[in-house]
């Protein structure tokens, strides 16, 4: 009987560890100016061309999609990683990252302060916030009506689809 608590008490325990693991998908993009953007998907992303915009949609049902002007693109990454929820995050001078997911969209990476803000396309502000003294900022989306959008900071800006 001991046997079989031990034994279960392991099984939980690996289920608890394996469940606390999360998959992030990312794409880094590099721009013809050096500056490498980094875009977090919770789910599975897939690339696809509109004109002369590149389109990464999630897989999710209401995934975010992002456009991203191909004229700015010097190359791009696509990777999945295994992350435990505690990490350090290093912040480079050129590197701002960007997580999309149908609630939120969060930038790291930003200059203490700094802004990021939402868009509409007929320019009209629709949300923003500053970046905290860890250069994080977080917006809440899911107010927004069903639409096309531009989220900008100092350095970077490109379009989603909610």
């Amino acid at each position: 009987m001991k046997k079989i608590i031990i034994l279960l008490c392991a099984i939980i325990t690996a289920a608890a560890a394996q469940a606390a693991t999360l998959y992030d998908y990312s794409l880094v993009i590099t721009k013809k100016s050096g500056e490498a953007v980094t875009y977090m998907f919770r789910n599975q992303p897939v690339a696809t061309f509109e004109g002369t915009d590149m389109a990464i949609t999630e897989t999710a049902v209401n995934g975010a999609k992002v456009l991203y002007p191909m004229t700015d693109i010097e190359k791009m990454t696509f990777s999945k990683a295994e992350r435990s929820g505690v990490e350090t995050v290093v912040s480079g001078e050129n590197t701002a990252a960007f997580a999309i997911d149908a609630t939120s969209i969060t930038a790291s990476g930003l200059k203490p302060e700094a802004g990021l803000t939402i868009f509409s396309l007929d320019g009209k502000k629709m949300a923003d916030a500053k970046a905290d003294a860890d250069g994080a900022a977080t917006i809440d989306i899911s107010g927004l009506a069903p639409g096309a959008y531009i989220v900008a900071t100092a350095g970077n800006s490109f379009k989603f689809i909610k």
